[in-house]
């Protein structure tokens, strides 16, 4: 996005190839009348708000799923700058318009990006934007990540309480490598600990000192007997297979995309927990909880699912009660999950698979790189 804002194709090392961010990138590259998101939330609110300065009329689109999820606080943000977007059955129209005001509040209590999308577009604008909110910790990692890229690019952001100012600046861009993402690694814990082995796992493109918020899947893991150890750049991942910590509590309100990686760990391992700021889960490519009851509840797995709170008690878990086929609502994080079941319930099948692709697309190779034989299922 900050390629795109600045003008200047600067090089971007390491850059993903998972199909949102090569959407993200295609849909930059070559100007439309009809942007089709797909499935992509995060693309979508990114460039919602640069298609909203952008001076033409434009259409925005994407899967049926995808226009359910949150985007109206985003839109009333920017109509209240003067902008001009309005929904149209399943799509958002985007008329020609000028910006006639410099400030603005975001309820951005459903996610993280709808002050993101705000942050990264206020450098862009005639006199800044000041942009105010109310506090709440929901995907707070997320919105630090966002303001330290931008300072990586010598964006000055002021912060006062519960409110951000950004001048009218100009991006100074640079080579920029991009660190790989902690969301994925977190799932390379779970195959671990799921399968049993022993053997270190190498990981290379993370950052010891992070700011992704998921980076601290290093110390959850530490709860289920694994161990996480740098040397120089490199992560090496071991499993002691020792016990399991029982009666976790855990706040995951700014870390939500782990939650399904932790669910799943506390099942295996048989633990029980209590984890918090967990409720726009629902609002994720799935709604995830409940998909997570669904296939788990049949094996023994009690869940207490209330407002913003899951509780999870694993201690009779039966994996011979495990389901053999698994639907994970084209979300791709529900089905890397479901996959970790594959150790205790040989033979299952996953529908759908190909989501995997929208973050880790090499992820059923890696599988089967640790030996686990695949192959394509019967329709269903």
């Amino acid at each position: 996005m900050i390629r795109y804002y600045s003008k200047i194709p600067f090089e971007i090392e390491n850059l993903s190839d998972s199909s949102d961010t090569q959407l993200l990138d295609f849909l930059i590259k070559n100007q439309q009348n009809v942007y089709d998101f797909r499935d992509a939330g995060t693309p979508y609110r990114f460039m919602l708000s640069a298609l909203s300065i952008a001076k033409r009329r434009a259409i925005i689109t994407g899967t049926e799923r995808l226009m359910q999820r949150p985007i109206q606080p985003l839109i009333e943000a920017l109509t209240s700058l003067g902008l001009k977007l309005h929904l149209v059955k399943n799509q958002i129209v985007i008329e020609e318009a000028e910006i006639t005001q410099s400030k603005v509040f975001i309820n951005h209590n459903e996610s993280s990006q709808f002050l993101s999308s705000l942050l990264l577009l206020a450098p862009n604008l005639p006199h800044g934007l000041e942009i105010s909110f109310k506090p709440i910790s929901t995907s707070e990692s997320y919105t630090r990540l966002t303001i330290h890229v931008l300072r990586e690019f010598r964006i000055k952001v002021e912060e006062e309480t519960n409110r951000y100012f950004i001048s009218n600046q100009s991006f100074q861009t640079k080579k920029f490598f991009i660190e790989a993402d902690w969301s994925a690694a977190a799932f390379v814990y779970l195959q671990l600990y799921a399968s049993g082995y022993t053997n270190d796992i190498i990981l290379k493109g993370l950052f010891k000192n992070s700011w992704q918020g998921d980076a601290i899947i290093q110390e959850y893991a530490k709860a289920f007997g694994m161990q996480s150890e740098w040397i120089d750049e490199t992560l090496i991942i071991r499993n002691t297979k020792s016990l399991a910590t029982a009666n976790l509590n855990w706040d995951l309100s700014s870390t939500p995309d782990i939650v399904p990686v932790l669910v799943m760990l506390i099942t295996l391992s048989k633990s029980t927990a209590r984890l918090s700021g967990i409720s726009n889960l629902e609002l994720k490519e799935s709604k995830r909880i409940s998909v997570l009851i669904e296939h788990l509840a049949p094996a023994c797995v009690e869940f207490t699912f209330q407002e913003d709170v899951l509780k999870v008690d694993a201690a009779s878990f039966n994996e011979s009660l495990l389901p053999l086929v698994y639907n994970p609502h084209n979300d791709h994080r529900m089905a890397m999950c479901f996959s970790a079941l594959v150790y205790r319930k040989p033979g299952i099948t996953i529908l759908h698979a190909e989501c995997v692709s929208k973050s880790f697309p090499a992820y059923w190779e890696q599988l089967a790189n640790n030996g686990i034989t695949l192959k394509e299922a019967d329709s269903f």
